[in-house]
């Protein structure tokens, strides 16, 4: 039996083990979601390595102690790189079906940056169906698309539109460096990417 307070609310005391509740019933938490470097794909589908090669991002391993992991792309010298990190993420049973949420990372220029270099970002999420055919780009503008020689939040919102718990989702994340004017051999460094403000219950 459940007893109601005067103010018309109950608490987890009142409830009894085996109450059935449904979930629209239980609040809604924002948990920031972050991807293992592990799970992180090149735009061909094979994994992130520590060697990288032309088009592809490689991992670099600060050591025991020393730092932790980040991805490095291509240095650009006088010429323009685009380098692109994918994942996949299965949205959990608690998600709340049609919510935005973010897909987020930090980056910065390193390695030679110099003012006539230029990198910017573009990410595309998609939600994939069972027989491997996908949606239309559910990502929205990008609020910060330039990188700078400073560590810095980069990403888009995800609309939401047509996602339900269980559906998979594809993210893909290319990012451009323009080092067209100079010789400075411009490197971009990102760190891990993750999922910020993804609406579950229970």
């Amino acid at each position: 039996m459940i007893v109601w307070n005067p103010n018309g609310e109950i608490v987890n005391a009142q409830i009894a083990a085996d109450a059935a509740i449904a979930r629209s019933k239980l609040a809604t938490e924002t948990p920031i979601i972050t991807i293992p470097f592990a799970a992180l794909k090149n735009n061909d589908g094979t994994p992130i390595n520590a060697t990288g090669g032309a088009g592809l991002f490689k991992i670099v391993d600060g050591g025991d102690g020393a730092g932790g992991k980040k991805l490095q792309g291509e240095a650009a010298s006088g010429n323009v790189k685009v380098d692109t990190f994918a994942f996949e993420y299965v949205l959990p049973t608690e998600y709340v079906a049609a919510t935005a949420f973010d897909v987020l990372f930090h980056a910065k220029e390193s390695v030679g940056a110099a003012t006539d270099s230029t990198t910017v970002v573009a990410v595309k999420v998609y939600r994939s169906g069972v027989d491997g055919t996908v949606g239309g780009d559910l990502a929205g503008e990008i609020a910060t698309p330039d990188i700078t020689t400073a560590w810095a939040g980069h990403g888009a919102t995800v609309s939401g539109a047509g996602l339900e718990a269980g559906y998979k989702i594809e993210v893909y994340v290319a990012i451009t460096t323009n080092d067209t004017g100079g010789t400075t051999g411009t490197v971009v460094e990102v760190g891990a990417p993750y999922l910020y403000d993804v609406n579950v219950k229970g």
